[in-house]
């Protein structure tokens, strides 16, 4: 009985597929997968970028706080390893 609804959700699933792959009003919707250089396309790609970004910021940030709380702790500057 399981694999009988399986196989169901599986070709409804196919079917979608097939029928969103088809229609190419709905396959060409995202205006940065097809090449438009306009102002929204250059838009998306900052923020995507900003996006991606941030991660390393945030966790570059904390490290360096932590980093100086270290230094600080042990009684080091924490600038004298640059000279």
């Amino acid at each position: 009985m399981q694999s009988e609804r399986g196989r169901q959700w599986g070709y409804s699933i196919l079917g979608a597929l097939l029928v969103v792959s088809g229609v190419p009003s709905l396959a060409r919707a995202c205006a940065v997968c097809w090449g438009v250089d306009d102002a929204l396309t250059q838009a998306f790609n900052t923020s995507i970028l900003f996006l991606m970004a941030m991660p390393f910021v945030i966790g570059g940030s904390i490290m360096g706080v932590l980093f100086i709380a270290q230094k600080r702790a042990r009684g080091q500057r924490w600038l004298s390893w640059f000279r």
